[in-house]
């Protein structure tokens, strides 16, 4: 074969070859799955619930999440969220622990949440620095100590102040209506936990600057109290007129219990909760032992129609519990305003920076600007940086024929720097 025949030759073979390799390419491409144009994703705002739902202090704490939880669900099904974008609530059962508030913080974190809500104090404490680092707004609904505060700005802000500035404005409100022309005594019992210590410091300078008689505190386990008979008689034996329990959960029911068997208001002693604690779910478990009790809160009961805020927690509890509004707990009510908290907070960030730019600074920008909000249950409540809670009013409650029932107005509470607590450094 000559040199140019087989130059032929080989061409041909080349264009075989190439016209096969193109169809080898095209059948390959044709196996090849197509992929579908990413769909955008779904508008939601993430909250995170670091709930009670079992522990030392589930009494108080699952009536207060499930406020929350139907506060969403509420704003989600009647009013879409908060302009046109759902809330997505994330919540764990902490079981009244301290470390597992840790670890559920990291996992929220990891699930893209904007802020967290917590109702356990001690919970607070031990995640607060993490809030700061991971730039995740905190709210805690039990109380604020000065552990909470970061600096040069606020990233854990409460609902309520200090467990020692409710102390003091139940002494005050004893003392303002207190008639014999002796001082009014008053003792304190605490529960071995931080917040127990946080609710009497202070307290013995408070009273001898109104003119009060502190005769001392006792102290009983938050966990497995069983009898608290000693620790009563004790203060007993003082002869105080008022005896102060900012307490909640199991343990505050066995003092109840033993109050009540050691006939105490029968002794001519005023027994007082000073933690809103004392609603309709602590009623009906120690049953006439509550009566005549008092009970010093920032929370209506949802029956009390003056409130017109309380028509949608009404409206909530039916939908998603079946209540009606006397069966309501009290802190079903405290869980609710807990949620409208929250709502603002991101409203505002979002009418700030927008949606597309909500992060847990800007929602944390948002807490700190909350100014005479509205939600139609407490009175317009203001949080900033250097007042890092929001409801500075309470009114005080009886037990009367099974019911917590108002017999004030509205009292300012005394603010915690007058104790020593939450003073901001400029």
């Amino acid at each position: 074969m000559g040199v140019r025949k087989m130059r032929e030759e080989l061409k041909k073979i080349g264009f075989g070859l190439v016209a096969v390799g193109l169809c080898l390419a095209l059948l390959a491409s044709a196996c090849i799955p197509q992929v579908a144009k990413a769909e955008p994703k779904e508008k939601m705002i993430k909250i995170g619930l670091r709930g009670l739902f079992t522990g030392a202090v589930a009494s108080t704490g699952v009536p207060y999440c499930t406020g929350t939880i139907d506060y969403f669900r509420y704003l989600n099904d009647v009013h879409g969220g908060v302009n046109g974008i759902p809330f997505k609530i994330l919540w764990e059962d902490n079981g009244s622990s301290g470390v597992r508030e840790v670890s559920t913080h990291k996992r929220f974190k990891e699930a893209g949440v904007v802020a967290e809500i917590t109702y356990l104090s001690l919970g607070a404490e031990v995640t607060t620095r993490a809030q700061q680092r991971d730039e995740i707004p905190l709210v805690s609904f039990s109380y604020l100590s000065d552990i909470c505060l970061t600096y040069p700005i606020r990233w854990v802000f409460g609902g309520v102040q200090t467990w020692n500035s409710e102390s003091a404005t139940a002494i005050e409100w004893a003392k303002g209506n207190w008639t014999e022309p002796r001082p009014l005594r008053v003792g304190i019992m605490i529960y071995d936990h931080p917040s127990g210590w946080t609710a009497i410091d202070g307290i013995p300078d408070y009273c001898a600057k109104v003119g009060v008689e502190y005769i001392g505190y006792e102290v009983v386990p938050i966990l497995g109290c069983i009898d608290a008979t000693v620790e009563l008689l004790r203060l007993a034996a003082k002869k105080p007129d008022w005896l102060l329990f900012p307490m909640c959960g199991a343990s505050f029911v066995t003092v109840m219990k033993d109050a009540d068997r050691l006939e105490l208001q029968e002794k001519g002693i005023k027994l007082c909760c000073t933690v809103s604690a004392l609603d309709k779910v602590y009623i009906d478990i120690v049953r006439k032992g509550a009566e005549n009790w008092y009970v010093i809160r920032h929370i209506p009961a949802a029956w009390e129609t003056e409130f017109p805020g309380t028509k949608a927690v009404r409206e909530a509890a039916k939908r998603y519990r079946g209540q009606q509004p006397r069966e309501i707990p009290e802190l079903y009510v405290g869980g609710w305003i807990g949620g409208t908290i929250m709502m603002e907070a991101v409203r505002l960030a979002i009418e700030k920076v927008g949606y597309e730019n909500l992060t847990g600074r800007s929602v944390r920008d948002g807490f700190a600007s909350i100014k005479g909000f509205d939600n139609g249950i407490v009175l317009p409540m203001f949080m900033s940086d250097d007042k890092p809670w929001c409801i500075d009013y309470v009114r005080m409650y009886q037990v009367q024929q099974g019911w917590a029932v108002p017999i004030s107005e509205w009292i300012k509470k005394v603010p915690p720097p007058e104790l020593g607590s939450l003073v901001i450094k400029k």
